[in-house]
């Protein structure tokens, strides 16, 4: 067998068999973890678009940032930003809560 090269044992870390979360150590890989959360996170936006019915700009408010949260965890994981600078972190982050903010500025603006 041949020795594993530095980008294969880079590459062991970011694929470990293991995940910590508030401190704790689960025996279940990242990946599931956060493709678990994005599932229940798709469940309740369901459930929360047919509790919510009768007020609208709440149900969309809610939903914009449920929506907002798993296309975070997709970048962050998925996308592995991560692993990048915080520079890419800030550059992801501000546009987006700018975006959120505007959108809401914009359902509460009265129809002429």
């Amino acid at each position: 067998m041949s020795q594993p090269t530095n980008d294969q044992s880079a590459n062991e870390g970011v694929h470990a068999e293991s995940s910590q979360l508030f401190g704790r150590t689960f025996p279940i890989p990242i990946y599931t973890v956060v493709f678990f959360l994005l599932a229940i996170l798709t469940i309740v936006e369901v459930v929360l678009s047919e509790v919510l019915s009768g007020v609208e700009t709440l149900k969309i408010a809610v939903l914009l940032g449920i929506a907002a949260a798993k296309a975070t965890l997709v970048v962050i994981f998925y996308m592995h930003l991560n692993h990048d600078s915080r520079f890419f972190a800030v550059a992801f982050i501000v546009p987006v809560g700018i975006s959120l903010l505007s959108l809401l500025f914009l359902l509460g603006a009265t129809s002429v």
